[in-house]
């Protein structure tokens, strides 16, 4: 069974939490971007890679079930209500995945991230606090993934383990917020 592309776009009779049965193996792009009364989402186990602009503009999304995810895909939470979020499973984040999550404050991602798109972050006028678990610096695409940002403008941070603070420190774009990287636990 599929959810195809915008499917329920915009549509205001959406509320609360939205759970996906496991009979579903595609979710098109959009399918539920704009639904301003979506609070909570939960994928189907089979899907692990979240469609372009799934949940864009669900303003007031704030729950979302992570477990199986490896890949954000491009815009898919943008301008949601997340407050914080734990990626034990993600791979990679695309492009402006979580851009203008006002609401924002903690990210924690696992040692599987291996990429970091341009505008991941951008705008999430709240992250202060960004840690990340690898000890490889997953490759940042381009530093404008935290512009907009505390951690961009000075009073946000960046944790790694203690044993890689000088290879993020080093390593392309990681580099430009040098002064924001400090070990986990510092």
């Amino acid at each position: 069974t599929t959810i195809g592309d915008g499917a329920f776009d915009l549509c205001s009779g959406i509320q609360g939490t939205v759970t996906i049965p496991n009979s579903v193996t595609s979710l098109g792009a959009g399918a539920f971007q704009g639904c301003l009364g979506i609070s909570g989402f939960s994928m189907p186990s089979g899907i692990t890679s979240v469609p372009a602009n799934l949940l864009t503009s669900c303003a007031n999304l704030n729950t979302f079930d992570f477990d199986t995810i490896t890949e954000v895909g491009r815009m898919s939470f943008q301008n949601t209500g997340f407050q914080d979020i734990v990626l034990n499973t993600v791979q990679t984040i695309g492009h402006q995945g979580f851009c203008r999550c006002a609401n924002l404050t903690t990210v924690t991602i696992s040692t599987a991230i291996t990429s970091i798109a341009a505008f991941a972050f951008y705008q999430c006028s709240g992250l202060t606090s960004f840690t990340i678990q690898a000890t490889t610096p997953p490759t940042l695409e381009d530093y404008s993934a935290f512009w907009d940002t505390p951690i961009d403008s000075g009073t946000g941070s960046i944790y790694v383990p203690s044993g890689s603070v000088n290879a993020y420190k080093t390593a392309t774009n990681w580099s430009r917020y040098a002064s924001r990287i400090f070990a986990i636990g510092s």
